[in-house]
């Protein structure tokens, strides 16, 4: 065990953060499922499929994506949080493996009744990553400029949330890559949490 670090005044302070592991792989195992169609609602089914990269291009092997989509009646959109959502209705898991790909069987979000363009919030665990990376994953066929988070991006990045569909699978697939670094960096969120 590491012991606190002095603070400069004798008095112990904080121990900087660490990583451990990874364990991914056991945890997709033990507690986790690819699958969002449990979230129901007769919408389209798809799947959502890409790799996650390094800032030198290659494939990071040992890192866990999950995602929160609405269910399919476009109700129930989760923003992560920090709270265990393991059996929620559109959570699921995928390790990344043979060149760093994800998959997932999902529902497709359907445009909201607020007019709220229909997107994949993404929570990506890595190694050497002292906290997760959020980022959204929105449809080609669905961006739209009301969109005021996607807006409010450079032009030039925002191609980094847009998901590109396959029509040549059964059912469709859509493409997702998310770069950690580099000239492809994946625009990532910071999420904020109203204090009580």
């Amino acid at each position: 065990m590491r012991r606190p670090e002095s603070n400069g005044s004798g008095a112990p302070g904080l121990s900087p953060s660490q990583t451990i592991g990874p364990f991914f792989h056991d945890v997709v195992r033990l507690t986790g499922s690819n699958d969002t169609t449990s979230a129901g609602g007769g919408g389209e089914s798809i799947r959502l499929e890409g790799r996650v990269l390094d800032g030198a291009g290659d494939f990071v092997d040992d890192a866990l994506v999950e995602i929160w989509q609405p269910e399919a009646a476009g109700t129930g959109h989760a923003e992560g949080g920090n709270a265990d959502r393991s059996g929620a209705a559109g959570f699921a898991r995928s390790e990344t493996a043979n060149e760093g790909r994800f998959s997932f069987q999902a529902i497709k979000p359907p445009m909201a009744a607020d007019g709220m363009v229909p997107f994949v919030l993404v929570r990506l665990f890595g190694r050497g990553l002292l906290r997760s990376l959020v980022t959204r994953i929105y449809f080609e066929d669905h961006t739209r400029a009301e969109d005021a988070v996607l807006m409010s991006i450079d032009p030039e990045r925002r191609g980094t949330l847009i998901a590109e569909r396959d029509e040549s699978t059964a059912p469709p697939t859509y493409r997702f890559d998310i770069h950690l670094q580099g000239d492809r960096e994946t625009v990532f969120f910071e999420l904020r949490h109203p204090q009580p």
